[in-house]
């Protein structure tokens, strides 16, 4: 989490390093924590929220029923399980990490929320530089997270009820209205990591290290992910990202991401893209591009056919 990676830094920096490298941050799916492929991300304009170091919010040292949870054998034993697996048992840490930050929330809007306390403003302020793309983001993990409860089959926004396939459907405003203490809670989460992230990166170059955290921005997204529900004109839901046949790969490769439209971005002068950059940015001293070369051109494989048949979509 994000305790560990500041003790990382700390190590690192004792060693002369100028920067530490992190895999792509993105936000996955709180709904469904077994798909947890960095680079098949929920969205790229924000962060995995699992990455949170629940015990070093503040709000835990406030909350008693939280502390209470914490500190029970029960839950220790818990963790100590989790710490003790050959791999990560994602699904075990989502529902205990999670289960503790719902307290938490409680918390936040009974203390501070209702008191318009520092903590709330800071929060407010946050939400309004993040504007739109966090309420549809926090919306979208909100209506992922009760439909799969409801039911398996709602794997991902192109199977969910037609009233709430697309963001601007009056469905989508009916659900917005019915579960708003759940879109706040996804919102204040993303809140949540966006300043214990900011914070690692405030202690690296404390410490001097020139660069910090050098972040990764990958070249896509889930099909069934935040970012495409928000924005379906930008992408291409017929073709998937992939390589060309090579020594690696003799077959090629289809790696399922859904590409934007070139001619979309450059008729949107190119808002979109500047938007993930400057969200993937904000809290890292350099940022690494995942396969560059997709700002020149992307192997497109279209759906349904092997990645031999696919060809070059060139970007201007």
């Amino acid at each position: 989490d994000f305790a560990d990676l500041q003790e990382l830094v700390s190590h690192c920096v004792a060693a002369g390093a100028g920067f530490v490298g992190l895999n792509p941050l993105h936000a996955l799916f709180p709904g469904n924590p077994q798909s947890f492929s960095p680079y098949s991300a929920s969205s790229r304009h924000f962060l995995n929220v699992l990455y949170l170091a629940v015990d070093r919010l503040p709000e835990l040292d406030e909350c008693a029923a939280a502390r209470a949870r914490y500190r029970s054998a029960t839950f220790q034993a818990e963790l100590e399980r989790l710490r003790a697996t050959p791999n990560v048992d994602y699904a075990g840490v989502a529902a205990a990490k999670l289960s503790m930050l719902e307290l938490l929330f409680e918390h936040f809007r009974t203390e501070h929320m209702a008191r318009n306390s520092h903590r709330a403003r800071q929060y407010t302020g946050f939400k309004a530089r993040r504007g739109d793309a966090l309420r549809l983001h926090a919306l979208h993990d909100a209506i992922d997270e009760v439909l799969r409860r409801l039911d398996a089959k709602y794997w991902g926004w192109p199977v969910w009820p037609e009233a709430l396939r697309d963001p601007r459907q009056e469905g989508v405003s009916a659900f917005a209205g019915l579960h708003a203490d759940r879109v706040e809670y996804y919102a204040w989460l993303q809140w949540l990591a966006d300043e214990q992230l900011r914070e690692v990166q405030a202690q690296a170059r404390s410490l001097g290290m020139p660069v910090g955290l050098y972040g990764d921005y990958a070249v896509g997204v889930n099909p069934a992910g935040a970012e495409t529900w928000a924005d379906q004109a930008l992408y291409r839901k017929g073709a998937g990202l992939g390589a060309p046949p090579d020594a690696l790969a003799l077959k090629g490769q289809d790696w399922g991401i859904p590409p934007q439209d070139p001619n979309v971005l450059q008729a949107e002068r190119y808002q979109p893209f500047r938007e993930l950059l400057a969200a993937s940015m904000g809290n890292f001293g350099a940022l690494r591009l995942d396969h560059v070369m997709a700002l020149y051109r992307q192997w497109w494989v279209p759906a349904g056919l092997e990645s031999t048949h696919g060809g070059y979509v060139h970007y201007p």
